[in-house]
């Protein structure tokens, strides 16, 4: 974990929130002591909950993932924790937005990636399909830098 914590770090987190240091609400709460104004979080269920204790009033708690298998109770949240609720999809975002839209976010990113605002981590390694069995090995060897990716791309026989 530390070398997780370190690398966030290097990539501009100020402070690193380690569920496995103790109360999440307990160490938000010791680096900001009036609350945070926005939380994002890929858990659900109750480490998402205790994340939007941490929120001030009207602060917005906004939840893409699903890690727990538990939903987050959005009325709880909203009518407990006096927070902003959101669900962010990608799939859904797609569905509300032209093709330009999109286009026009990505050439955001690409730039951000370009004046070296925003760092995209390489992956660790790129296998062909044919070679998903040593992917899947790879995969479970503990101490893994970046994502195992498929290159589904069909090779030419000479």
């Amino acid at each position: 974990n530390s070398r997780k914590i370190e690398k966030l770090q290097k990539l501009g987190a100020w402070r690193v929130i380690d569920a496995s240091n103790g109360s999440i609400y307990e160490q938000i709460s010791d680096a900001c002591d009036i609350g945070v104004d926005h939380a994002i979080d890929s858990i659900g269920g109750e480490s998402g909950e205790l994340l939007a204790r941490t929120l001030k009033p009207e602060g917005t708690f906004v939840s893409y993932g699903l890690l727990s298998g538990i939903p987050n109770d959005w009325r709880k949240l909203h009518d407990v924790y006096h927070v902003s609720p959101q669900l962010f999809a990608l799939r859904l975002w797609n569905e509300r937005h032209s093709v330009s839209e999109y286009r026009n976010r990505f050439s955001e990113v690409i730039k951000l990636v370009e004046s070296g605002r925003m760092v995209i981590n390489a992956p660790e390694k790129i296998y062909d399909f044919e070679d998903f069995y040593d992917a899947l090995k790879h995969y479970e060897q503990p101490g893994l830098n970046g994502k195992i990716l498929l290159n589904f791309a069909v090779k030419k026989k000479m």
